[in-house]
């Protein structure tokens, strides 16, 4: 979680917020599916919120940002990972989490 975060802080230093909020931007105008989103892995979830940093940056977030050792470890961390949205909980923290896959849907929607 936390050295995720460090990754995506890095990201965020590297190439500007811009690249945040126009990735943002579309995925919230993606229709959602739940459907499709019921049978995916954090780590799917993840990679597809990281296609569109790469869309945006013009270049490979990944291959740009982080080592392969980073990256087993993120997949292997994240494919193991069961988060069910508590939609509740979550705005009673005040916490942002961001993204199901078909479009990361509303600003208190679960990803981690």
């Amino acid at each position: 979680g936390n050295a995720l975060c460090y990754k995506l802080i890095q990201i965020k230093e590297k190439y500007g917020w811009e690249l945040f909020k126009k990735a943002f931007d579309e995925l919230y105008g993606i229709p959602r599916n739940t459907t499709e989103e019921a049978s995916m892995t954090q780590w799917d979830k993840f990679d597809y919120f990281m296609s569109f940093l790469t869309k945006y940056a013009g270049e490979d977030i990944y291959a740009n940002n982080f080592t392969s050792a980073e990256l087993n470890t993120i997949k292997t961390y994240l494919q193991t990972q069961k988060y069910r949205c508590d939609e509740k909980r979550i705005m009673d923290r005040g916490n942002f989490c961001y993204g199901l896959a078909g479009r990361l849907p509303r600003k208190r929607s679960c990803f981690f």
